[in-house]
């Protein structure tokens, strides 16, 4: 009981000292843009594919993948990798009419639209954490191509983030093959023919991350899954629509108001709701009382003094001089309080002190024969220290 009070003085005091340091972090959030260097751009990635195929013109589509595409040759290469690919039906429609011509789609993302998914007899799990929980889950995590044996030396290709355990729950093998699993043995990665073409799915876009590829030697993890898409590709369309779409609202229109402009009743129920609050605003926003003067907080002198002692304590680590302030506040809060007079320490004085705070005279007497000893001490232990802090501690609880 006695380790608590300055156990969280400590900790106050350190939360105090940390958020004062401003430390610039990197940015992580995984957006796969090509241009971006962050750790979750998709630079590293963009440049290998743009290498694996020299000879390939490279199209970045900033709009969905729609009509306009599937009339292009064979030969054909969509690349896709964001954190979710939810493309609307329109999208979804172009998409496999191009694989099924005769082209292939590499897609990469956590959350893959479990509609388009089912058109292969495929379904993914996706883990998406809690921000709070976050920090707690970071850890060395890795993937492996289902080709390796499983035992063999750098056959796992890994870094520190957080668990690459996203992956596909219902394959048939008879159609699909497994070309990656991540550390659990899950397959992550699938290929799967569709007509004269065929489409990859891997379920960890962050494979496919700058910071991943440039760890270590993961590069190779990547070079080996691009060496299973046709070498002799036209060309490659880059999908950089995704990256920026987390809905599957049609047509490339991902506005929160869409459905309501799409039925002329509810367009009218929202612009009469907004011309009411509106209405409001102008006539009855106006304050019908005086404002209330702010009251300043009591303030708390054992929070402050509190905080005192924990910075003393971080900055210089001396034992003595916090237990003399100790011992000096103490002494000022039970004369304040109990309005007491002669030598402090003194047997009078003890009395006094117990008969109005109703303390135990014996613990009052314990109290004051510890602070004496440490005040004749050149050095304090840590032990000593604490002993102090519970013997005060517990005289706060128990008085009056």
């Amino acid at each position: 009981m006695g380790l608590k009070p300055l156990f969280y003085i400590i900790i106050f005091a350190l939360l105090q000292f940390s958020c004062k340091r401003q430390v610039r972090l990197p940015d992580m959030k995984e957006s796969y843009g090509i241009k971006e260097a962050k750790p979750f751009g998709a630079k590293a990635i963009f440049r290998m594919v743009r290498a694996q195929f020299p000879a390939s013109d490279i199209s970045t589509l900033s709009l969905s993948f729609n009509q306009p595409y599937t009339s292009v040759d064979t030969g054909n290469l969509y690349v896709s990798i964001s954190s979710k690919f939810l493309p609307d039906e329109d999208a979804v429609n172009a998409l496999l009419n191009f694989i099924y011509k005769g082209n292939t789609a590499f897609i990469a993302a956590g959350e893959i639209d479990s509609s388009f998914l089912q058109r292969f007899y495929w379904k993914q799990t996706h883990a998406d954490w809690p921000a709070m929980m976050r920090e707690f889950l970071y850890k060395q995590t890795s993937v492996s191509l289902a080709d390796s044996p499983r035992l063999a030396r750098d056959s796992a290709f890994g870094y520190y983030y957080l668990p690459l355990i996203d992956h596909f729950t219902k394959i048939d093998e008879g159609y699909g093959t497994v070309l990656s699993r991540n550390e659990m043995g899950a397959p992550n990665a699938v290929g799967f023919g569709y007509g004269k073409g065929a489409v990859i799915f891997h379920a960890e876009p962050r494979v496919f991350s700058n910071y991943f590829l440039l760890t270590d030697s993961n590069y190779r993890y990547a070079a080996a899954l691009l060496k299973k898409l046709p070498a002799n590709t036209n060309e490659i369309f880059w999908d950089d629509f995704y990256n920026k779409r987390t809905s599957a609202a049609g047509n490339g229109d991902h506005s929160s108001f869409e459905t309501i402009f799409k039925s002329p009743q509810l367009t009218w129920a929202f612009w009469l709701t907004l011309a009411l609050l509106l209405f409001y605003i102008l006539f009855n926003g106006k304050r019908r009382q005086r404002i209330v003067p702010v009251e300043k907080p009591v303030q708390n002198a054992s929070v402050a003094f509190a905080e005192a002692i924990a910075g003393l304590y971080l900055k210089e680590r001396n034992n003595k001089s916090i237990a003399d302030k100790m011992i000096t506040y103490f002494n000022e809060q039970v004369r304040s309080r109990y309005y007491l007079t002669g030598a402090v320490g003194t047997a009078d004085f003890i009395q006094s002190l117990s008969r109005k705070a109703a303390v135990p005279v014996d613990k009052v007497e314990t109290l004051y024969r510890t602070m004496a000893s440490l005040a004749a001490m050149e050095e304090i232990s840590d032990y000593q220290l604490l002993n102090l802090n519970e013997q005060i501690q517990y005289f706060y609880k128990t008085r009056n």
